[in-house]
């Protein structure tokens, strides 16, 4: 017997499960797809917690120990609802192992010259593998949608340099006050 293409193989399971629990990807409204895009990512942040407290982060700490077995557990869950948010973007195994491809080469590339990024940027090469203003498999072009995102994620509290830079006060402040630098 030929052994199932797995990638594909996990989409099938993790379809005919989301379907035994009610979500049904095919033909969701533009709301519904917000609404379980939202609840997959909530989830994935869940399991990314449960995933980070599987290892010794806690540098005060001297009890920690690595559970590496829970921590395998946590990758397996982060598929579950990384393949449920592919499907209910409408992207099949297929599409997922494309866009991989493209990207995984664009990240070669960039990883080209001592770290630095290469003469190619995301600013001239769309995702997944397509050139600036061509169209995507998804819709509009990667450029198009990924330039509105930036927008609005730069323009948020939320965003992560804001965090970032709100950190870094709030450390420089802590190490001011409790250290007298």
């Amino acid at each position: 017997m030929e052994k199932p293409d797995e990638l594909r193989e996990l989409f099938r399971m993790q379809k005919a499960l989301n379907e035994r629990i009610g979500v049904k990807t095919d033909g969701m409204t533009d709301e519904e797809k917000i609404k379980w895009v939202l609840n997959y990512c909530r989830a994935m942040s869940q399991e990314i917690a449960e995933l980070t407290d599987s290892v010794p982060w806690k540098w005060w700490a001297k009890y920690q120990k690595l559970d590496e077995q829970n921590a395998r557990v946590e990758v397996v869950d982060l598929f579950h609802f990384l393949i449920s948010l592919a499907q209910v973007l409408g992207m099949s195994a297929d599409d997922v192992f494309n866009a991989y491809v493209k990207k995984n080469a664009v990240n070669f590339q960039r990883s080209t010259s001592s770290g630095r990024r290469a003469a190619t940027s995301r600013r001239t090469m769309a995702i997944p593998g397509t050139f600036e203003n061509e169209q995507t498999p998804f819709g509009a072009s990667h450029q198009q949608s990924s330039g509105r995102l930036s927008q609005r994620r730069a323009a948020s509290p939320d965003h992560p340099r804001a965090i970032g830079e709100a950190r870094a006060r709030v450390v420089a402040g802590n190490r001011a006050r409790f250290c007298g630098a």
